[in-house]
């Protein structure tokens, strides 16, 4: 479970000393050496899931994330990623001056610069050190919506988003973005009642763990394919399926002379 700051580490000058933030592709890059548990004996040579909950403050989600980060951070363990875009971790005791939080190159030192606040820790317990920086959090999203062809297009809720990660045979990843699902999380104050924080970890872990290969992760109820469009593990195998199909069709054209 990963504060976010930026897709890319590439893409980012360093961040300010005793401040602590993950790209996504660093971490991917980091399971590339780890390969513990795959998500499917099947598709690619090796293959991870990357879930991002883009929850800005107030959220219930962050509510459960703060009293209960614990647990949920060791059940989703050594399978999967969940990412929080927007969020960094900082040593330092009352971290004042988040305005100079780094933001990627060639994007203007002033982008996004605001006068320093007192800002406050996320939460209490679990969330005690983790901060939140508005401007990361919408580069992050941005970044997100254009690299998948807005297949995510962020709408103000507390938003899940899941999508695979493939490895080729030299253990580089990349992202099926053809496969994103996305979806509302619960939460009282946007009226919705999808699946909690808590439940959304909790399903998918299990549902990798029993190897259930459910095309929703365990959590459709969450991921709406109307939004979505395909929401699957693999795009391939509807590839397939159509073409199977167009096959089969063609045959009985020729052999009915239609």
């Amino acid at each position: 479970m990963f504060a976010a700051s930026s897709w890319d580490s590439l893409e980012r000058r360093h961040m300010p000393r005793g401040r602590q933030a993950w790209s996504v592709m660093d971490r991917l890059r980091q399971r590339r050496d780890q390969h513990k548990s795959p998500t499917s004996s099947t598709g690619a040579d090796w293959e991870t899931i990357v879930a991002m909950a883009f929850v800005a403050p107030p959220a219930d989600a962050l509510d459960l994330l703060d009293a209960g980060g614990g647990v949920l951070d060791v059940r989703s363990g050594d399978r999967w990623d969940l990412f929080f875009p927007g969020y960094f971790r900082s040593s330092w005791g009352g971290d004042h001056n988040v305005s100079e939080l780094v933001l990627p190159s060639g994007m203007s030192r002033h982008f996004g610069r605001r006068s320093a606040t007192h800002a406050r820790p996320a939460g209490d317990d679990f969330l005690g050190d983790w901060y939140f920086n508005d401007y990361d959090f919408d580069v992050l999203r941005s970044e997100v919506e254009h690299l998948s062809d807005r297949r995510f297009v962020y709408d103000g809720r507390p938003t899940l988003v899941v999508v695979r990660a493939i490895y080729d045979g030299g253990g580089e990843p990349s992202v099926d973005w053809p496969s994103l699902a996305t979806g509302p999380l619960s939460d009282r104050r946007h009226g919705v009642r999808t699946l909690t924080l808590s439940e959304v970890v909790h399903r998918i872990s299990t549902d990798l763990e029993q190897g259930n290969e459910d095309p929703n992760w365990g959590v459709g109820a969450v991921l709406s394919p109307s939004v979505a469009g395909h929401s699957r593990r693999t795009a391939a195998a509807d590839l397939g399926i159509t073409a199977a199909g167009g096959t089969l069709a063609a045959w009985l054209g020729h052999m009915l002379g239609l």
